[in-house]
């Protein structure tokens, strides 16, 4: 991808040269076109007067009654030539426009003193729509310009980014793009033991007409937690973790596409370099400059209770919600929990 930018860059520059060379040889062209005719027309007129001094004598040795006058001969020389008549039509045109200038000035001067003349309203200028961009942390890259697999983040890893699906609107968002194949891994508590950690799997599939999300624990593979959205799979995690509490120590939120690292900056900007990015329609572009100087935010996700373990743990000391949900009962209506008083987890 490096060596596409920097090939890209070089077929710009020279391009930007080429063009620059073709304006130099117009003006020059034209320059040498002007001469020529100037050339021209000085060359005619300095060699008709030498023919009628040469014709006048030989018609007077003919007789005293020739009375031809010499200015017959001198006064039609330059009237057959083609660039004069080129430069009396050009002389109209511009006699024409300096009229126009001068009519134009004097409305304009009668306007000011008789204080009729309109006052110039100035024009708004318009704004135009800031530009999203975000700085991004460099990435080791192989010998080709690709990054180099597993890209490490702030707690988590991804282990592929996918292929992007242009002939479906519902592989991408107006936030997002869900690339086949992307599979990311994070660390988290388990479902079975909320005080050991676990690693979870996530990655998307082709379902057909969208996108299949799927989060896979490392210690209960057989039950994965599958949505058609990331917050769908992520929320269904998160009632599981709190069942394993018996307490709802973290409260479900729509946080799925942030467990799957999708808008991480830097997987945002390496899915938007992928082919096929720019045959999104629904996608809102995003500019991303790469700079050493980017942060990778890890203390905001160390702090984070719905991304790090860490931060779980911690909520589990000191839980703030003091109701535990109670497992469903068959019969009762989904949007209806049953809560009892909370339980001594420590």
């Amino acid at each position: 991808m490096k060596d596409l930018v920097l090939e890209s860059a070089a077929l710009c520059d020279e391009v930007a040269r080429v063009q620059e060379s073709i304006f130099v040889a117009k003006e020059e062209r034209r320059f040498l076109l002007k001469k020529f005719y100037y050339y021209h027309n000085q060359r005619d007129a300095s060699s008709e007067p030498q023919v009628a001094r040469t014709t006048v004598p030989q018609s007077a040795a003919v007789g005293p009654s020739s009375t031809t006058p010499p200015l017959s001969l001198a006064s039609t020389p330059s009237s057959s030539a083609v660039p004069e008549g080129a430069d009396r039509s050009a002389a109209k045109s511009s006699k024409k426009l300096l009229k126009r200038r001068n009519t134009k000035d004097s409305r304009e001067g009668a306007e000011e003193v008789l204080g009729t003349k309109p006052m110039a309203v100035p024009r708004p200028k318009r704004k135009k729509p800031a530009a999203d961009k975000k700085l991004v942390a460099p990435i080791p890259l192989d010998a080709s310009g690709r990054p180099i697999f597993p890209i490490t983040l702030p707690g988590c890893k991804v282990h592929s980014l996918g292929e992007i699906v242009t002939d479906r609107a519902g592989f991408h968002s107006e936030e997002s793009i869900y690339p086949v194949g992307y599979c990311s891994s994070r660390i988290y508590a388990s479902v079975l033991n909320v005080h050991t950690s676990c690693i979870y799997t996530c990655t998307i599939f082709d379902a057909g007409t969208g996108p299949k999300f799927e989060i896979v624990a490392e210690d209960l593979p057989e039950r994965p937690f599958v949505g058609n959205s990331p917050d769908e799979c992520y929320v269904a995690l998160l009632r599981a973790v709190n069942r394993a509490c018996g307490a709802e120590v973290i409260v479900p939120a729509a946080r799925g596409a942030d467990f799957f690292a999708l808008p991480h900056p830097t997987i945002q900007n390496l899915v938007q370099s992928c082919p096929g990015a720019r045959k999104c329609p629904n996608y809102r572009w995003v500019r991303f400059e790469v700079s050493r100087s980017a942060s990778l935010q890890t203390e905001r996700i160390d702090g984070d209770p719905y991304l790090s373990y860490t931060a779980f743990r911690q909520l589990c000391l000191h839980p703030r919600v003091p109701a535990v949900v109670a497992p469903q009962e068959t019969g009762m209506p989904l949007n209806i929990q049953i809560k009892q008083e909370p339980l001594d987890i420590t």
